[in-house]
């Protein structure tokens, strides 16, 4: 079975971890979403989510900061080194999203992070 999930609801995923078999998870980050960070649901939820196949997304936009990143990096490096990270666009239109897209991704290139860019295929294909 595959899980995708906003990677916060920790109690939860240990109720239905022997089910699942891939986990996609989502990091909130504080200055993406304009809400209260969750860094430490999201620490939990990873420990529990890496004894399965786990990949981590990020949405990035235009208020996204570079202390999101490193500190998604710290957690993840802290639990699950080897866990794919992925940065996605909110907005494949903006042109200058692609470049802080390439920024983030470098800052986790070297730091080690396995990392990979993709944009809200959705919103491409106008889909909601």
């Amino acid at each position: 079975m595959y899980l995708e999930t906003n990677g916060i609801m920790y109690e939860n995923l240990k109720e239905v971890i022997d089910f699942v078999d891939i986990i996609a998870m989502d990091f909130k980050l504080p200055s993406s979403t304009n809400l209260i960070n969750f860094w430490k649901p999201h620490e939990q939820f990873l420990k529990i989510a890496s004894t399965k196949e786990v990949f981590i997304k990020a949405i990035i936009g235009k208020d996204t900061e570079a202390d999101d990143i490193f500190e998604s990096i710290r957690i993840i490096k802290k639990i699950k080194p080897d866990v794919p990270f992925a940065l996605q666009s909110q907005n494949p239109f903006e042109e200058f999203l692609e470049e802080k897209l390439i920024f983030l991704a470098d800052i986790c290139q070297k730091e080690h992070i396995d990392v990979r860019t993709t944009c809200q295929l959705h919103k491409i294909l106008g889909v909601k």
